[in-house]
């Protein structure tokens, strides 16, 4: 039945608590395995040698001779960072795991090889 325009409505009361408004919640809480990635990945980002590895867009560019072996190594770099912050998760995770959702995370950030190498190019002003 059709609800009158001036009818009293009682909608359900909000939460008290942030507790019970997290109960409440629709989406996933729960943090996954790509989440705990980013979160390693923006600990190490300052980090310029991780960045390098990171970097390369073509194969010319990459330190290690190839983009599958950069990606390798700042998957290294991250499982170890996890060794040290004793996220389990990722420290027993295989490097190939790792680096498959490396890409994942910056994707999130729209920072992928292959979304860089897509862009547009940005000019730099003449000093």
């Amino acid at each position: 039945m059709a609800r009158r325009r001036n009818e009293i409505v009682n909608p359900r009361p909000l939460p008290t608590t942030v507790a019970e408004l997290d109960t409440m919640r629709v989406i996933k809480r729960e943090r996954d395995f790509n989440d705990a990635v980013e979160d390693l990945h923006r600990s190490l980002f300052p980090d310029p040698a991780y960045r390098a590895l990171l970097e390369a867009v073509i194969p010319e560019q990459t330190v290690e001779g190839s983009i599958g072996a950069d990606t390798i190594c700042a998957a290294q770099m991250i499982r170890e960072k996890a060794d040290q912050m004793k996220i389990a998760m990722v420290k027993d995770a295989q490097l190939a795991v790792i680096a498959k959702s490396i890409g994942t995370v910056m994707r999130r950030y729209k920072t992928s090889r292959k979304q860089r190498r897509e862009a547009p190019p940005v000019v730099q002003a003449a000093e």
